[in-house]
């Protein structure tokens, strides 16, 4: 049902207003504010009748700390002219792709471009095979565990399989003795579980991994770095600066030296696979479109921050505290989901 339009605003006395004297109501986001995440959003609700209430169709609206755009966006909205600023060059970014006009028809046919250049090479990393009728099917997240070596028996402990005690706390369950992971030598990631849909049969469902999947897992982990350099591909690789923690934390206790290592090798390669194609498109607009649609799965792509629970993936909120039991997310299946936001 189209909504009827709203009746032209009153022209204000600006120099005279009273106070706002109502109760506004904060409504959920709107699409637009679903695209990318940004830290501590304003109900876009409560500001839209800020705007309207303290300036009339043409003023000029500042919001000199724009953040994740609300002002800016609702100030265009209601038929004002807006300037926003800001320090952090990521909420420019995504302020203005928020507000910046697009031709959609545009955007399909670069769609096109980057499924061709990129699709192929990053499902196949994703392949495995469907228990239902024994076909190539796709994994949409394969669950991971972090395996650490138990100081009191000395074997091997996945902490997939392991009791929680507390606050980065658990017991080994062959000797019981209470293991903290972050002073405990890191042994391989442990794969436990994967969500499988099979285009052939139509199955869905979850499934222990099998020999093949284990063999990918190990061949990619062992030469995703001479795949990347024969492909010509760049992924991050800076140093995480020593100032950052995490809950009071600091990610290096956590085996978080590079930025490249907050992604499991199968998503880093998959991603760089993905940024390749994005970043070969023209004209301008096109590729800053994809790059704000890149950026924006980055966070649920980062998969030591996503974990499962009763067969779905919680995604992160606005921190990275890196589970140890996590979820890798299929990268094309969320550049399609991304890329349905943006449109």
């Amino acid at each position: 049902m189209k909504l009827p339009p709203e009746p032209p605003e009153e022209i204000k006395d600006l120099d005279n207003l009273k106070p706002i004297d109502h109760a506004v109501v904060a409504l959920p986001h709107t699409p637009v504010y679903k695209m990318h995440r940004y830290f501590a959003r304003r109900p876009w609700s409560v500001f839209r009748e800020l705007i309207k209430h303290y300036s009339n169709p043409g003023s000029i609206v500042l919001d000199p700390f724009c953040g994740g755009g609300v002002t800016v966006f609702e100030g265009l909205a209601t038929g004002r002219k807006v300037v926003g600023v800001d320090f952090n060059p990521m909420a420019v970014f995504i302020t203005r792709m928020e507000a910046e006009i697009r031709d959609i028809k545009g955007l399909e046919e670069a769609f096109k471009t980057i499924t061709h250049k990129s699709q192929g090479d990053i499902l196949e990393l994703y392949e495995t095979a469907c228990p239902q009728c024994g076909g190539s099917a796709c994994a949409v997240w394969i669950e991971i565990s972090v395996s650490v070596r138990c100081y009191g028996c000395g074997g091997e402990l996945r902490l997939a399989d392991a009791r929680k005690l507390g606050r980065a706390k658990y017991e080994c369950p062959s000797c019981g003795s209470p293991i903290n992971p972050a002073n405990s030598e890191r042994l391989d990631d442990r794969l436990t579980r994967i969500k499988v849909k099979c285009a052939r049969c139509q199955w869905k469902g979850l499934k222990q991994p099998d020999s093949k999947d284990i063999d990918r897992a190990e061949y990619i982990k062992e030469n995703w770095r001479r795949m990347a350099e024969h492909a010509d591909l760049w992924y991050p690789t800076d140093p995480v600066p020593r100032s950052i923690e995490v809950h009071g934390r600091v990610l290096r206790r956590r085996w978080f030296t590079n930025f490249d290592s907050f992604f499991t090798p199968r998503n880093l390669l998959a991603l760089s696979y993905l940024w390749r194609a994005v970043s070969c498109l023209s004209p301008d607009e096109v590729r800053r479109a994809f790059s704000f649609c890149f950026s924006s799965m980055l966070f649920e792509c980062a998969c030591r921050l996503c974990h499962i629970k009763s067969g779905t993936v919680v995604k992160p909120g606005h921190h990275f505290w890196p589970a140890m039991t996590f979820a890798s997310n299929n990268v094309w299946l969320h550049f399609e989901r991304k890329f349905s936001d943006l449109l």
